[in-house]
């Protein structure tokens, strides 16, 4: 143990006595070691240093590529809803049939047959692709106007039950989605109020009692499941494509057009028989 003191003392004694005749710099440039540690101090520092310049460069470029997929995503929407706009100019114009044979020019009724409803293809353009899809919220079925009508003198509810029978679906939906927008708590024959079917659900929750703030309310509904509202397939979409909480509620159809599909069904009729 007296021999290691002693080496510390004569080491350090030796140093010291370095340090005073010879300088600072003299000394560190001769010692054993310190040019080693001098280098590693260096080395720390510069790896360090390129470490953080290539981390940044990685972020940079990751926005760079970010910035330039934002850019071209906004140009493909822009390419698109311009696209979309001359269509329904087209359409507005009455000029589908200059374009395809079997479109209608009729512009006083929107129908399937009308340039817009086309199921147009994707187009590949540079950067990405574009797919337009003109669906007509105007004629959806307006259930929100249930909320402020008696049921008798509206004819939405002989419509919305027409449009849930075609589709497959029990027609009592009717009733319950007339109970959860009416500002009344007296059931129809086939609905649910708050007081007598959604309170006593877990968690329980009121019926709207007014109009819908969203379509997706219905999935609260009685009776109608996820199914019934996105759709099952085979060209059933669900009520979410034919009804809407909001619009304009025209589903006025002019006359001779009445008088039309009257006429048609009846050589239809008379031809099954």
């Amino acid at each position: 143990m007296n021999r290691i003191i002693t080496f510390i003392f004569e080491n350090y004694n030796r140093r010291k006595h370095a340090l005073e005749t010879e300088g600072v710099h003299k000394y560190i440039f001769n010692s054993n070691g310190y040019i080693l540690l001098i280098v590693l101090v260096i080395s720390a520092f510069l790896v360090s240093f390129t470490s953080d310049f290539f981390y940044k460069t990685h972020i940079y470029i990751s926005y760079i590529k970010r910035f330039k997929a934002d850019i071209n995503s906004e140009y493909l929407a822009y390419s698109g809803f311009e696209l979309g706009k001359a269509i329904l100019e087209v359409d507005r114009l009455g000029l589908g049939s200059s374009f395809m044979p079997n479109l209608s020019s009729d512009r006083s009724i929107d129908s399937h047959k009308d340039i817009w409803a086309l199921d147009l293809p994707e187009m590949d353009l540079p950067g990405g692709a574009v797919k337009i899809k003109i669906e007509d919220e105007n004629s959806k079925i307006n259930i929100s106007v249930l909320a402020g009508e008696f049921v008798p003198e509206t004819p939405y509810y002989g419509i919305t039950q027409r449009l849930i029978g075609g589709m497959g679906f029990n027609i009592d939906l009717v009733d319950c989605i007339i109970d959860w927008v009416d500002p009344d708590d007296v059931r129809f024959p086939y609905g649910a109020e708050s007081s007598d079917y959604y309170l006593t659900l877990s968690p329980p929750y009121s019926a709207q009692n007014g109009e819908m703030k969203s379509i997706d309310e219905l999935l609260l509904v009685k009776l109608i499941t996820p199914e019934i509202f996105y759709g099952i397939g085979g060209g059933n979409y669900g009520l979410e494509k034919n009804l809407v909480e909001d619009n304009k509620g025209d589903v006025t159809i002019p006359l001779y057009k009445l008088e039309d599909f009257s006429a048609e069904n009846e050589v239809n009729e008379s031809e099954t028989a």
